[in-house]
């Protein structure tokens, strides 16, 4: 004696009469509910050192890395950038934000920088 019962895509074959269980699964994409997800932004700030500096002396650059709704972020690696004329390079120098998210970072004016105006920039990798 065989019994079929349909549940869903699922058909469980039961053989009573030989003790055999069989099972024939169809294969489709099943969907779990809806859920949102709140976008967050970031923000990382680049404080002006004014004065002037000549190669060899040393700028010390300040900011605060921040996620909107939560603040200030610990513990990430803030990275500067100077503008060489065609695209952002990396100098070199980093700097670890602190409690709240504020970093800093010195670097020293390279030997040989020509006079006028260096322009330079931070980044960090936020997950």
């Amino acid at each position: 004696m065989m019994s079929k019962k349909k549940i869903g895509a699922i058909t469980i074959s039961l053989a009573l009469s030989l003790g055999l269980v069989s099972y024939v699964l169809a294969s489709y994409w099943i969907r779990s509910n809806e859920v949102g997800v709140t976008i967050t932004n970031f923000a990382i700030t680049l404080d002006d050192p004014g004065g002037s500096y000549a190669p060899g002396e040393t700028v010390t650059f300040t900011g605060r890395l921040i996620k909107s709704g939560v603040g200030g972020l610990d513990g990430y690696t803030v990275y500067l950038d100077y503008w060489d004329g065609d695209s952002y390079e990396y100098t070199g120098s980093s700097g670890g934000t602190s409690s709240g998210g504020y970093f800093s970072i010195s670097y020293t004016i390279p030997e040989g920088w020509a006079g006028g105006t260096a322009y330079f920039q931070v980044r960090a990798w936020v997950p």
